[in-house]
């Protein structure tokens, strides 16, 4: 920096300290060691907190950065692609919660649903909650036609369901929007394995698969789940993250959760061969 030139001052002025880290500039984030911190500007650069309290340069402008509208369900894939997209530099400014009529639906989950709006409340974004009427894909239509003009992209959690993801990429392309699939094409042992690690705590709310018993209802997935889905999957062909429709989930902490969800009445029922998990009441308790 030529001498007597000052360095400019970041958005969140004295709350941030520069150091040098080899030939890169960082800034230090306040909250150190919190993750989920929200990217900030300097100047024309995006910056995102690495989850030590340490923000690294994505090399991303503003052209480049996105607001998005999110499909949020409740389960893992939706809120960790919330998580990996702010770790991306974008912004999520709406959650797109889409109701089917029935557990048959092909594009939207449908366990548990009527649970998002307290995970919306504990990340602090807005939500949109809407009732499929009609066929799956004209609400989609209809409802990202009414959100276009003030995101710039669609944000989903598919993994390997080229069904649902190419569905969506038809409908986001027709209103002028990008598809930003983060957890698209990851093999899912792995995936499992970093969401776990990334603190998230997600529960097993239904199984139909082999293998998958009743025991499985209600299980929060660890290590241990997931080197058993990993034999399960090499026994049966199940897929590990439930892509399938093997497994359905729910997000009960995560670290972008200020509030942690607690199921305080839940409903077990067993059909035979698949079975699922109604909580019928729960709250939004302190971590």
């Amino acid at each position: 920096m030529p001498r007597g030139s000052s360095r400019p001052k970041s958005p969140l002025r004295s709350k941030h300290r520069w150091v040098n880290d080899a030939s890169k500039r960082h800034l230090i984030c306040p909250a150190a060691g919190r993750k989920g911190c929200r990217p900030i500007h300097f100047h024309t650069t995006l910056y995102a907190c690495v989850g030590l309290g340490k923000w690294i340069n994505l090399g991303l402008s503003r052209r480049m950065w996105m607001r998005l509208a999110a499909l949020f369900s409740g389960g893992k894939d939706s809120t960790y692609a919330i998580y990996s997209a702010g770790r991306m530099g974008h912004s999520v400014e709406v959650l797109l919660t889409f109701i089917p009529k029935s557990v048959d639906s092909y594009l939207f989950h449908y366990p548990n649903i009527h649970l998002t709006p307290l995970q919306a409340e504990s990340m602090g974004l807005r939500q949109v909650l809407v009732p499929v009427e009609g066929g799956e894909e004209e609400t989609l239509d209809r409802d990202l036609g009414e959100v276009a003009g003030r995101v710039d992209g669609l944000l989903t959690g598919a993994l390997a369901s080229s069904y649902q993801r190419n569905r969506m990429e038809k409908a986001a392309e027709k209103h002028g929007l990008k598809l930003v699939s983060p957890l698209w094409g990851r093999e899912p042992g792995q995936l499992l394995r970093e969401i776990v690690s990334e603190g998230f705590r997600v529960m097993v709310v239904a199984v139909a698969a082999a293998g998958l018993g009743e025991e499985w209802l209600g299980r929060v997935i660890d290590e241990d789940a997931v080197r058993e889905l990993d034999i399960l999957k090499q026994r049966y062909g199940v897929h590990p993250a439930g892509e399938g429709g093997e497994m359905e989930t729910l997000v009960l902490d995560c670290p972008i959760f200020r509030k942690r969800l607690h199921p305080k009445r839940v409903e077990k029922v067993w059909k035979g061969y698949y079975g699922y998990l109604i909580v019928h009441e729960a709250e939004l308790v302190e971590k």
